[in-house]
């Protein structure tokens, strides 16, 4: 990963006290927004990615409003990608403080019909890689005295919802894993959250806030009245990897505007 360690050289600043920030996928949606909200801070923040233009357009858009932003592209599903990721980030950083797991896919399939190989791969991306990069995270952060690890799950995981097994199943692991990991590694510092998002209309909206129907059925749903943003989690986040909420590990933020209330 030589090239990598390169590219995340250029993204070096001149404080180095600030934290190091490990957002993986960081380009776009939530963990842009999550990203910016750290690097807005001072923060060394890496975001990555699969796609290397989405995310060459943060580091501009980043750099347009006077923040400094690494890059990283990295499949991170692929065998090892998590540890070679996180070696990479503290190669260049000499540490890695927080680090925000955001990367999911969701293939939304009838259950009776889902091909297997879709809800395997599926579990890797939003449970297996999420919990291998924790864990390789976790291995770094005992050696600077802790951090904090948070992921980011979804209402999929707390209630049934038609044609989204694999997903709610995914998403409804985090928030175990991360429970689990909380107890076994509160005694080495490392922390672990999780934050589950509502009906979040990010800058790229899905199908269902593009249909005026759907659209109004969801936010029917929401006691607030209203969609949350990118910015709504990104502060969470920041705030659970900060040293405001150190006595805060094991827990489940819902931000939701009180629909799963």
């Amino acid at each position: 990963m030589q090239s990598t360690s390169e590219q995340l050289r250029t993204s070096r600043t001149s404080d180095e006290s600030e934290p190091v920030v490990l957002v993986v996928g960081g380009s776009q949606g939530i963990g842009r927004s999550i990203g910016l909200a750290y690097a807005r801070r001072g923060a060394r923040v890496v975001a990555v990615a699969r796609t290397a233009s989405v995310l060459a357009s943060l580091a501009e858009d980043a750099a347009a409003a006077g923040l400094t932003m690494g890059t990283l592209a990295a499949d991170i599903s692929e065998d090892g990608a998590p540890e070679q990721v996180v070696d990479a980030v503290v190669d260049t950083h000499g540490r890695l403080d927080n680090v925000v797991y955001a990367a999911a896919t969701t293939r939304r399939k009838p259950s009776l019909t889902v091909p297997p190989s879709d809800f395997v791969d599926g579990l890797h991306v939003n449970a297996t890689a999420a919990f291998l990069t924790a864990q390789a995270a976790a291995r770094r952060m005992v050696d600077t005295g802790g951090g904090s690890i948070v992921t980011i799950g979804s209402l999929n995981g707390m209630r049934g919802m038609a044609g989204t097994a694999m997903y709610s199943a995914a998403k409804g692991a985090l928030v175990s894993m991360a429970r689990c990991l909380a107890v076994e590694w509160a005694p080495l510092g490392v922390r672990v959250n999780v934050i589950v998002p509502g009906f979040i209309e990010t800058e790229a909206p899905g199908k269902a806030f593009r249909d005026p129907t759907i659209r109004a059925e969801m936010l029917a749903r929401i006691p607030m009245g209203s969609f949350g943003t990118p910015d709504d989690i990104a502060e969470a986040a920041y705030f659970l990897g900060s040293p405001s909420a150190r006595y805060v590990t094991g827990q489940t933020l819902v931000i939701d505007g009180g629909a799963a209330a």
